[in-house]
């Protein structure tokens, strides 16, 4: 029998019965995608209610709730580096680490795909001012192309430094938690048969 891995050493960690056969995911690919992009709009909608130009996520659970695109989210958690750009009248933007572009890869609400800038000592060292002048300069570019000077950006998460950064460039800086919190209070018909085919584990919709 052929197998359907390059490591035959996968086949020794599933069931025997299955070993043979590949993973299917029990949600259709409609109810996924009538899923997905009802929650983007469901963000875009409470961003134009707060009447915000943008809103910028660093949280992994709200990532994963505007674009289904998820990557080391417990690490993520805890080190702000993956971030995605949601612009109430242009695109939504995805960074993503260099070399991770492919998790992305057919998701519908992603418009562009750019590299992330890690401006955290962690990664960045003595180098953190200069990333940190390179994303804040980025951002604010991307939010004034869209909505002109003094345009107002909710955040879920952010360093003080970023924020501040992000003053600097003519921002106006102000918490997302309740765009987010209130995008996710209703869930779509989709949404429901999502969680009910997943038994009950959907990805925080």
């Amino acid at each position: 029998m052929t197998s359907i891995f390059k490591d035959d050493r996968k086949g020794t960690f599933l069931n025997a019965l299955g070993a043979d056969k590949p993973l299917k995911s029990p949600v259709p690919d409609s109810v996924l995608d009538g899923a997905r992009r009802y929650r983007l709009q469901r963000l875009r909608d409470q961003m134009r209610i707060a009447d915000v130009a943008a809103l910028l996520l660093y949280d992994p659970v709200n990532i994963r709730y505007a674009f289904d695109s998820c990557n080391m989210g417990v690490w993520t958690g805890h080190n702000p580096i993956r971030y995605a750009l949601i612009l109430a009248d242009g695109p939504a933007i995805m960074f993503e680490f260099k070399g991770c572009e492919h998790l992305n890869d057919g998701l519908p609400g992603i418009d562009e795909l750019r590299i992330s800038i890690g401006w955290m000592f962690m990664c960045a060292g003595d180098r953190a001012g200069e990333r940190l002048n390179a994303w804040a300069d980025e951002i604010a570019d991307l939010v004034t192309a869209h909505a002109g000077k003094g345009a107002k950006l909710a955040v879920d998460r952010i360093e003080p430094d970023g924020a501040f950064a992000l003053r600097d460039r003519g921002l106006e800086i102000i918490d997302g938690g309740q765009v987010t919190e209130l995008a996710r209070a209703i869930k779509s018909a989709d949404a429901l048969d999502h969680t009910r085919l997943r038994g009950g584990h959907g990805p925080h919709i």
